[in-house]
């Protein structure tokens, strides 16, 4: 039996430091057997920038949560990766990090996740119009087996009549 998920959820408090986080990168890019990195509520912010755009790079990740950190500013970042080199992943959640607002890396997180062929799962908080994009990352012929979630979005009537 394998590791293929590594679980470090619920860190906030303790707060990963950057040379815990390159530490837990560094091993995980020697697991090419581990598939999902769940890091949601541990208070990573824009000072990871580094190390969390090195996850990115690690081809095997599959899964990534994320969440319920303090990402800011490092969302541009993200949202380039995905937008011009990451395409490997099916399940990513970036919902209820400090980014909501920021117009230009959910335009980017959004056009990234678009080119992500196997995307089965994408969680991402926006705002107003940024909802019609998301929206449109489940076509009619893949609703079945794609799962999106909004959490704390606020959605235009277009986007709702189109999830109708």
């Amino acid at each position: 039996m394998s590791l293929t998920r590594i679980d470090l959820s619920g860190f906030k408090s303790l707060r990963f430091s950057r040379a815990g986080l390159k530490e837990l990168v560094d091993g995980v890019s020697n697991m090419p057997q581990v598939r999902s990195l769940i890091l949601r509520h541990n208070g990573i912010g824009d000072e990871h920038e580094k190390e969390v755009l090195a996850i990115f790079n690690i081809k095997t990740i599959k899964n990534l949560d994320l969440s319920c950190n303090n990402i800011g500013k490092l969302a541009q970042a993200i949202g380039r990766k995905l937008r011009d080199e990451a395409t490997h992943f099916s399940w990513i959640d970036l919902t209820q990090n400090d980014f909501l607002a920021d117009v230009r890396a959910c335009t980017d997180i959004i056009a990234g996740l678009k080119r992500q062929k196997a995307l089965t799962y994408a969680g991402l908080s926006v705002q107003g119009a940024l909802t019609e994009h998301l929206v449109r990352l489940v076509p009619a012929k893949r609703a079945a087996s794609m799962s999106l979630n909004m959490r704390n979005s606020t959605f235009t009537p277009l986007a709702i009549y189109n999830l109708s």
